[in-house]
């Protein structure tokens, strides 16, 4: 048996839909057992061929709780006959996500028929978490990951700052260590969730750290002296560097910032250029010095902002392209060929980190910045409204031409007027302390319809 490398998001063989296997034989069996080792070596419970770039119909799994027992299971070209229309929720996370988990609704029961080990037609009822797992690992027999049950945003939120270091990795640059944010807290406080950085690092073997400050840090300034690096690259990083870690690599440290400089520096340049209407946004590769981004500039890469495009997917863009841009720019920077312009900071506007009270809708403002709010704080801290002193925010909205006073609801299917006679109509809303909902299934139990003043 022999332990196999687990490949991770976003690798395209993830996406690609398994072919059924001709036969079991001992090449199968063989497979199998690798699989079963790669498993448990990796404290999983599944496994899917393709999770180990084996495009195959085959699952393995081994959900025993008890200590120093085992009981493996093997599926060969499975194929479920039956679901229960009961959805039972489990708290999912995947071997090729690491460090990522998030509650799923699937069938609590489910009939699965299949090969097993020795080629032999099974049929397995299956239930509770025997039914999730098996449902999870054919998800990816079809090319389908757990988070694609998620929002976008909650998506991206976990996939948007892994390409650029993967990159990194994949293309033969020497990462010496990798600085990220300390474990946190989950929303319920028990479990402590490691950073998708740090999962990553840990999954391509490459040295972390993750203190809670570098401020006044003398352990970590004296480690990050030692490690006498060439290049420093901070993306979205979420820490203020001190001054004196500045000069402690010999091409200093660049950073990757969300708008084209010198517009909207600070914490939140994306929101803050969709709320703006901006038409055009953009990355910079920029030097940092001690002010917050104001160091001179190598390249910027601009996109126009689709209609209608939100904060997730804005930075899901931004990421992907600042992942095939920053290798250039190291190649340039590390060969003295980067050219870096200073900024003219008498153009520089500042984009403050997002207060929640900012999502608090004015109806009497025109549709377009109405919806600029909504893509703009989508769905943290989210655009809202109070009716009835419940807080209602809004996902999802479209420009409308629907006339009233603004604020009146116009029709049942909550279209709302705006201060320029238009209205915006909601698409998806999340009622306080519920969960989002399409419009049609929130109006079926809402109270707010056709000539409600919010």
């Amino acid at each position: 048996m022999a332990i196999r490398t687990i490949i991770t998001e976003p690798n395209k063989l993830l996406r690609q839909v398994s072919k059924p296997v001709n036969q079991v034989g001992k090449e199968e069996q063989k497979l199998m057992k690798d699989m079963l080792e790669t498993m448990y070596a990796a404290n999983g419970i599944g496994l899917a061929a393709i999770q180990v770039g084996i495009p195959q119909r085959i699952i393995v799994m081994d959900i025993c709780k008890e200590e120093n027992k085992k009981e493996p299971r093997y599926f060969v070209n499975p194929i479920i006959k039956n679901k229960d229309p009961l959805k039972a929720t489990y708290e999912e996370g995947c071997l090729s996500v690491p460090n990522q988990f998030a509650d799923i609704d699937r069938p609590s029961k489910c009939e699965v028929e299949y090969l097993d080990y020795n080629g032999q037609k099974q049929l397995l009822k299956a239930e509770g978490l025997l039914a999730t797992c098996i449902q999870h690992e054919m998800d990816h027999l079809e090319g389908i990951l757990f988070i694609d049950y998620l929002s976008k945003l909650k998506k991206s939120m976990i996939i948007k700052k892994l390409p650029i270091l993967k990159s990194l990795y994949q293309n033969g640059y020497p990462v010496t260590c990798v600085y990220t944010q300390p474990p946190q807290k989950s929303h319920r406080g028990q479990k402590i969730n490691k950073s998708p950085i740090q999962g990553i690092s840990e999954t391509l073997n490459l040295e972390y750290r993750a203190p809670s400050t570098l401020k006044e840090n003398k352990e970590e300034y004296e480690f990050f002296k030692s490690v006498d690096a060439d290049l420093a690259i901070v993306v979205a990083y979420g820490q203020i560097i001190p001054k004196e870690f500045l000069s402690l690599t010999k091409k200093g440290f660049i950073n990757i910032h969300a708008s084209i400089l010198p517009k909207w520096r600070g914490a939140a340049p994306i929101q803050r250029a969709i709320m703006n209407l901006d038409k055009v946004t953009g990355v910079s590769i920029m030097k940092i010095e001690e002010k917050l981004d104001t160091g001179p500039v190598c390249n910027t890469y601009k996109i126009n902002m689709e209609n209608n495009f939100n904060s997730a997917e804005i930075a899901e863009k931004l990421s992907f392209i600042a992942a095939e841009k920053i290798l250039d720019n190291i190649d340039d920077i590390l060969e003295d060929k980067a050219t870096f312009v200073d900024q003219d900071h008498s153009k520089a506007t500042y984009a403050p980190k997002i207060q929640k009270t900012e999502g608090l809708i004015d109806w009497t403002s025109n549709a377009e910045n109405i919806i600029g709010k909504i893509n703009g704080l989508y769905p943290v801290p989210g655009a809202f409204f109070i009716s009835s002193g419940e807080r209602y925010k809004i996902l999802k909205g479209e420009i409308s031409n629907g006339i009233g006073n603004p604020g009146e609801v116009l029709n049942d299917y909550l279209e709302i007027a705006c201060g320029d006679k238009k209205s915006i109509k909601v698409t998806e809303i999340q009622r306080q302390g519920k969960r989002p909902q399409n419009i049609g299934e929130f109006m079926l139990g809402s109270r707010i319809r056709k000539g409600h003043q919010i």
